[in-house]
């Protein structure tokens, strides 16, 4: 299996196609919801003029990666090292009792790589969401918010919140996702 990736979709592709299972942590505070999932894979090949990259799984599976023009230090990646990718999300939800009932949304994504290093880097993302709870799913920990252009999101939050949260409140939603790949060389 071939696929052209970006560097962020890189690392997403690592963690679904190397992968059997992702080893999903949760926290719950209060009113925060969050998983980790890291998986590693070994540098079987890279073909630079190509950009191909073949990984191998914990599981023996073996994936051809394309590595898109973002990830830098190619060359310097060779066969016998290792990727590791970690996808972080936090989902929390604060309520906002008599609030103006105005709904609002906000995107914010940065992006850092590593200069002179075999290819590493960050992407973030964080979307703050104000908006009205129009149903809450005590049986499955939902909780449906609809946003400023009228769509419906389902949140899954921690127990003590759906003891607090009620439809027609105002929420303030603010979900975070980051994505860290790191190359380290392999033993010698």
């Amino acid at each position: 299996m071939k696929m052209s990736l970006s560097s962020a979709a890189l690392a997403a592709a690592i963690l679904l196609a190397l992968s059997p299972q992702l080893s999903a942590q949760q926290s719950a505070p209060k009113a925060s919801a969050g998983e980790v999932a890291t998986v590693t894979a070994k540098v079987v090949s890279v073909d630079e003029t190509s950009r191909e990259v073949v990984l191998e799984g914990s599981d023996g599976r073996r994936r051809t990666i394309v590595a898109g023009p973002e990830v830098k230090n190619l060359g310097k990646v060779k066969a016998g090292d290792f990727v590791r990718a970690t996808y972080t999300q936090a989902v929390a939800i604060e309520l906002k009792k008599g609030g103006d009932k105005v709904r609002s949304s906000n995107v914010q994504e940065e992006t850092t790589r590593a200069k002179g290093e075999k290819p590493s880097g960050v992407a973030q993302r964080r979307v703050t969401l104000t908006g009205t709870v129009e149903q809450v799913d005590k049986a499955s920990r939902l909780v449906s918010v609809k946003g400023p252009q009228g769509n419906v999101v389902d949140v899954e939050v921690a127990p003590s919140t759906l003891d607090v949260v009620e439809v027609g409140d105002q929420v303030e939603l603010v979900y975070t996702e980051a994505l860290a790949v790191d190359v380290t060389a392999g033993a010698k």
